[in-house]
């Protein structure tokens, strides 16, 4: 070998060298990321901030996903930092600044949020590019830069949320300038051409009047967005009016009406000292902030609580005094699993506090769902002697049990709510339905059968009470034609609803429908693969149809996802697998008539299109 070879294989094995040390480096940072997201769930000490190896832009960004897929944003934001830090070309940056930006946010880190948002080469080409427009704006209100401030709000986008997000923007910039006759003007204008937001628009009238002193006003911009708009938020917001206008009556009518509406207990002597502010909203800064927090609240009810943490931590300094920002993020972190932020922002919340209550019901869920019931219980315990909360705790109390499968100790929880109503409503019926499972679960059927009707005289259009009634006879093989006739009303309902499907799949199985229940169990399997109940129900009817080798399949996978199911099911299964079901002759009659379902002859359309010829329909 010549030394020219030499040399080039000696090169290539330290690249190659490199490469693998970098990935075995790579390997064990994910590990670490991974054991990161663990201790955050179960509520152990996170660990110390990961070794890394020398920066590598690429590596660093990989890092930075791999976090984000954990929602571990310290990491990743740590980790872009790098890969920017080290990236090769101006190109590179650029990119790197579309992912680093919503993590910088995300986590907090309004410094590096900040730098980043000013390095973003074109604002109005991406969703990155927004936040960084959001950014700056909140520095204009902030140093009152009312001129940079307009050609910021020029680069927001008018689709999406811009549609909501402009108007107020260029409205409150208005007003920081004073310019309170316009700033309305514009509002009343943004209300006509949006009137999907005209009941954001109205809080946000009421907030400048505010604001500007303008108290006659302001107290009639309250009272229509009490009148047409009420929500927790407008009420909240008027309440803090009306506490400092000294207006008992007007405080204690709002608190019963958020009461009623919402069912949160709000004690009406806590408000002064909830809203010790001057006004609702003090400054052009503060109105800007509220923009965005309410869109964050908004979207965490959606479901949507990524984006709303990004739309919160950017409303967040103005708006850090307010304890519905706490509750909002601590909620949002709930949404993510994060129960350790989570319960620092709840507990920042005091004792004399608006919405101390509120905080410590969700304080008392973090604790649950990590599966420290003790802690839960504890937190819960000492609110129940507050008449305004009680029913909320006794319930809270059950549903945990319950979701913690201890279903006996439940039951005495319910049974308290259940006696103290003056008179039963239809808002009630979850009460039923839940001691409803409790009672089927601890082996009382002629109890669980009870409550299941009453929730369902209560509210008889419930789909998941008409499905475990229907379910739980379709399961002891009673009353299938009632059976068949309630989940079908279920089905219709919530059609997508894996487990009603399923139950439509096993009562027609059970019914000796062998043929029609398959497709429904095939449906449910591909929502949950991983239920013992259903791939044991779709291997049952895969075997009555000739299909035993899809049978036992379907066996196997219930035997091996049978973790927490019942010691008989379990045997059940191990004897099909090894000797199979007795054959059973397929039901040859028509499928039942469907009561209360179509107002026409046409077949409904949960029916799978192949089976809709034999199913007649009663019609009124």
């Amino acid at each position: 070998m010549t030394q020219k070879y030499r040399i080039t294989l000696l090169t290539c094995l330290l690249l190659a060298s490199t490469v693998l040390t970098g990935c075995d480096q790579f390997d064990k940072q994910v590990a670490k990321i991974k054991q990161r997201a663990v201790d955050k769930t179960s509520g152990q000490t996170m660990l110390q901030p990961l070794a890394i190896w020398p920066p590598s832009s690429a590596g660093q960004y990989l890092v930075g996903r791999v976090a984000i897929g954990h929602d571990d944003l310290e990491t990743a934001n740590a980790a872009f930092g790098r890969a920017i830090e080290s990236a090769p070309s101006r190109e590179t940056v650029d990119y790197l600044i579309e992912h680093a930006l919503p993590v910088s946010i995300g986590n907090g880190d309004d410094d590096t949020a900040l730098q980043l948002s000013h390095e973003v080469s074109d604002v109005k080409a991406s969703a990155s590019g927004q936040f960084a427009v959001l950014m700056l704006l909140r520095e204009d209100f902030n140093k009152g830069n009312w001129e940079q401030a307009k050609k910021n709000s020029a680069n927001l986008r008018g689709d999406g949320f811009g549609q909501y997000i402009q108007p107020l923007v260029n409205v409150w910039i208005l007003a920081g300038q004073d310019k309170i006759a316009e700033s309305l003007g514009a509002l009343e204008k943004a209300s006509h051409a949006y009137p999907s937001f005209r009941s954001l628009f109205a809080l946000h009238r009421a907030l400048i009047l505010d604001m500007s002193g303008q108290d006659l006003q302001a107290e009639k911009a309250y009272q229509q967005l009490l009148a047409n708009h009420f929500s927790l938020r407008n009420g909240l917001a008027a309440a803090d009016f009306f506490t400092r206008q000294h207006n008992k009556a007007a405080v204690a009518d709002i608190a019963k009406q958020i009461q009623a509406k919402t069912g949160l207990p709000f004690d009406t002597d806590k408000l002064e000292a909830s809203f010790s502010r001057k006004s609702a909203v003090a400054n052009a800064a503060q109105g800007y902030a509220t923009i965005l927090f309410d869109l964050a609240t908004v979207l965490q009810q959606e479901n949507s609580s990524r984006l709303a943490l990004l739309y919160a931590r950017v409303a967040q300094p103005a708006l850090e005094d307010q304890p519905m920002m706490n509750v909002l993020l601590g909620d949002i972190f709930m949404d993510m699993k994060d129960f350790t932020q989570a319960r620092d922002l709840y507990k920042k919340i005091g004792q004399d506090n608006l919405f101390y209550s509120v905080s410590q019901l969700r304080l008392a869920d973090s604790y649950a769902l990590e599966g420290d019931m003790t802690a839960a219980l504890n937190i819960l315990a000492p609110l129940e002697s507050n008449p305004m909360l009680k029913r909320q705790v006794l319930t809270q109390m059950g549903d945990l049990l319950r979701t913690d499968k201890q279903f006996d100790k439940a039951i005495p929880y319910y049974t308290q709510v259940i006696d103290s109503l003056d008179k039963q409503t239809k808002s009630d019926w979850a009460l039923f339905y839940a001691r409803g499972i409790c009672h089927e679960s601890t082996g009382q059927w002629t109890l669980a059968e009870a409550d299941l009707r009453q929730a369902l005289k209560l509210n008889p259009e419930q789909p998941e009470v008409l499905n475990y009634l229907g379910y739980s006879w379709a399961d002891q093989g009673k009353d299938l034609n009632k059976a068949f006739d309630y989940i079908a009303q279920a089905h219709q309902q919530a059609p997508e609803e894996p487990y009603i499907i399923d139950s439509m799949g096993w009562v027609l199985y059970r019914m000796g429908y062998f043929k029609e229940a398959v497709p429904y169990l095939e449906e449910s399997v591909q929502f949950l693969p991983a239920d013992a109940v259903i791939n044991d129900h779709l291997g049952d009817a895969y075997w009555q149809v000739g299909r035993e080798q899809e049978a036992r399949f379907q066996w196997e996978r219930a035997l091996k996802n049978s973790e927490g199911q019942k010691d008989d099911m379990i045997k059940g299964i191990k004897d099909k697998i090894a000797n199979g079901l007795k054959k059973r002759t397929p039901q040859s009659k028509p499928l039942p008539k469907i009561k209360d379902m179509a107002q026409s002859d046409a077949i409904p359309d949960f029916f799978p299109p192949q089976f809709r010829q034999n199913a007649p329909v009663e019609t009124p």
